[in-house]
């Protein structure tokens, strides 16, 4: 009898426990399966994404201006950017861009890596994401809702030179290319008509007939060209791109202006004042400056403005005289330069408003249309086009404005 009492008690322990552990097991899973179910679609190795609302460059620019280089040491590769070492939570952040069926919907997907706090850097991650996305939004909606104020626009031109050559060179990694065209001014200048379609037309060839990687041109157009962004994609953003073996091409089209006190030629940024261009400006020397600490093989400059201040795509303080300007000569410029400059020291850059673009770029772009001057690599053979362009450009200007525009050729001049 004792055994059997004893028996029954072992097996109502048993009982016990086991109903103890299904309980126990039952209430895990109910504290844990809402979790699971709230859990994002992600994972460290796979991070955040998200559609944007804008194009592949646009997009691109965008987190660009997210990842400033004074706070981030940022790479940019073909599809891809980097930037290390730290955001504020201590971590490397990689993004990926990915074209999608539209041309104005890019697919971003962004890793942070860290050892700690996985879940506070998805957050992160999305935070930044839907930050973007709302500047790119908004930035979509300023030009409508500025439009009752804004000045009419010309209408559009088109000419054949808009139409690019079906023939493209092969891909280089290596090639980079800042485009600016500032059309109008923060100060209300005169406007340097067909400044921005001429740059847009001109990021065009480089990427689509010429070789440039979509990534590695940077297009920068009114306000986006403040004296503070010349001064960080010619000072910082190339010296972290480029490499030895690289060409770097630069396109400006916009205003020039003097200084009446150094005799100096100065860019002027969408927030220049000519007024006081040695401290808005962006000067020529400091430019070639920048660009002559590059270890890049060839650097193309290509100026489609005039620096005197007497007109045409110039400006020069009010009350002040133009200036005859000594441009650069083979001796100032570094030896893997070369300068194409729209007109002399002394002269006026004019529009060619029948075809909707600078008299200059637009005979600079129709030689590389047409004349057979671009290498199977997407290099120019500079002497070839300045060959063709030079006599156009002089014609022109003499028979239907009755001025003399001579363009000029600096520096290397390799063919």
């Amino acid at each position: 009898m004792e055994r059997v009492s004893a028996l029954r008690i072992l097996i109502s322990g048993i009982s016990i426990i086991f109903v103890l552990a299904c309980a126990y097991s039952a209430q895990a899973f109910m504290l844990v399966a809402p979790q699971a179910q709230k859990a994002e679609p992600s994972s460290p190795e796979q991070g955040t994404a998200r559609v944007m609302p804008a194009s592949y460059e646009e997009t691109y620019a965008a987190f660009v201006e997210e990842f400033p280089f004074e706070r981030y040491s940022v790479t940019r590769n073909e599809g891809s950017l980097i930037a290390k070492p730290y955001n504020e939570y201590s971590a490397a952040v990689t993004l990926t861009f990915t074209k999608t069926d539209s041309p104005d919907k890019t697919e971003v997907r962004m890793i942070a890596s860290q050892q700690n706090t996985p879940e506070v850097l998805r957050k992160w991650e999305l935070s930044v994401l839907k930050r973007v996305e709302a500047k790119l939004i908004a930035a979509k909606q300023a030009p409508v809702a500025k439009a009752s104020t804004a000045a009419p626009e010309r209408p559009a031109v088109k000419s054949d030179i808009d139409e690019l050559p079906r023939t493209s060179a092969k891909i280089n990694k290596s090639d980079f290319a800042i485009v600016i065209g500032i059309e109008e001014y923060r100060q209300k200048l005169p406007r340097a008509d067909f400044a921005v379609s001429d740059a847009r037309l001109v990021a065009e060839y480089l990427m689509k007939v010429m070789g440039y990687p979509e990534e590695n041109v940077v297009l920068l157009t009114n306000e986006k060209a403040l004296q503070s962004d010349l001064a960080k994609y010619f000072e910082r953003w190339l010296h972290n791109q480029v490499e030895k073996d690289g060409t770097v091409f630069i396109y400006y089209s916009g205003h020039g202006a003097p200084d009446h006190k150094t005799g100096g030629a100065y860019l002027v940024p969408y927030d220049g004042d000519p007024a006081f261009i040695s401290e808005t400006g962006y000067s020529l020397h400091r430019m070639y400056n920048a660009l002559g600490k590059l270890p890049a093989k060839e650097i193309i400059v290509v100026l489609d403005s005039c620096f005197s201040g007497a007109g045409g795509r110039s400006v020069i303080a009010k009350g002040l005289r133009p200036l005859v300007m000594n441009l650069p000569n083979n001796k100032a410029l570094p030896k893997n330069m070369t300068v194409l400059a729209a007109s002399s020291g002394d002269q006026v850059s004019a529009t060619y408003d029948e075809k909707g673009h600078g008299l200059f770029t637009y005979f600079l772009l129709k030689g590389i249309k047409n004349e057979e001057i671009v290498r199977p690599d997407g290099s120019i053979r500079i002497d070839d086009l300045f060959g063709y362009v030079k006599p156009q450009v002089e014609r022109i200007a003499r028979r239907q404005f009755n001025n003399e525009q001579t363009p000029q050729l600096m520096g290397a001049k390799k063919n």
